[in-house]
């Protein structure tokens, strides 16, 4: 479990934000000069960066119910 955990988690990340995704936050920082722990939202920000991810993360969430309602009525 102690295994398997952090990939998990490590895939899901990847899966949710993607890799496009996270270079394009990072390149984004680097131009606007923000180290680490700077605040880099802004309002055209929204429609680039959290959408997408929103609904990356609600097409997980119902893929995630679909298969629990679907394993529940095929398995006894």
């Amino acid at each position: 479990m102690a295994l398997v955990s952090p990939i998990f988690f490590a895939v899901v990340l990847i899966g949710v934000v993607g890799i496009t995704q996270i270079r394009d936050m990072h390149a984004e920082r680097k131009r606007r000069g923000l180290g680490f722990f700077g605040i880099m939202a802004g309002q055209e920000d929204f429609t680039r960066f959290y959408f997408p991810g929103w609904g990356r993360m609600f097409i997980w969430f119902v893929a995630v119910v679909v298969t629990i309602f679907s394993l529940k009525a095929w398995l006894p």
